[in-house]
């Protein structure tokens, strides 16, 4: 199974491309936004400008849905998420309590796990926190990584 993860590694070790489109062949790897291998330093400046626009956008409508479901408030909730979007279709005004009955259960677990110390963020169940790597699959990964 590594040789299977370490060739394709190693085959894009072989050149650099960088957010200004050079490339060289020192065997060091630049991770590039989501395969945008010939970017500008000013087209780099605006994707990242547009998505710090886009999350600032999502966690205002976040923000939204949670206070109306905090207030019991089908009204605001419809108009935070969006009359014609999926979840909108399946939850109505007389299902809406139940909707409000589970976040206010999350609330109260994630509560729970954070007074037991096992808060992970909403990442998981929690269950291998201090266990160690793994196989580090899930490792954060560098901007750049040397073949050696």
């Amino acid at each position: 199974m590594a040789l299977a993860v370490a060739v394709p590694l190693y085959a894009n070790a072989q050149t650099t491309t960088s957010a200004t489109g050079t490339a060289g062949t020192d065997k060091t790897y630049t991770k590039t936004i989501k395969g945008h291998k010939n970017l500008t330093a000013a087209q780099l400046a605006a994707l990242k400008q547009k998505a710090a626009a886009s999350r600032a956008a999502l966690a205002a409508k976040q923000t939204a849905i949670n206070n109306a479901l905090a207030a019991n408030d089908y009204n605001a909730w419809l108009t935070a998420v969006g009359g014609n979007s999926a979840i909108a279709k399946k939850i109505t005004a007389s299902n809406f309590p139940k909707l409000v009955e589970i976040y206010n259960l999350e609330k109260q677990i994630q509560q729970d796990k954070t007074d037991l110390g096992i808060s992970n963020n909403g990442l998981g169940m929690g269950w291998g926190e201090g266990l160690g790597e793994g196989f580090g699959y899930m490792k954060p990964v560098t901007a750049t990584t040397t073949n050696q």
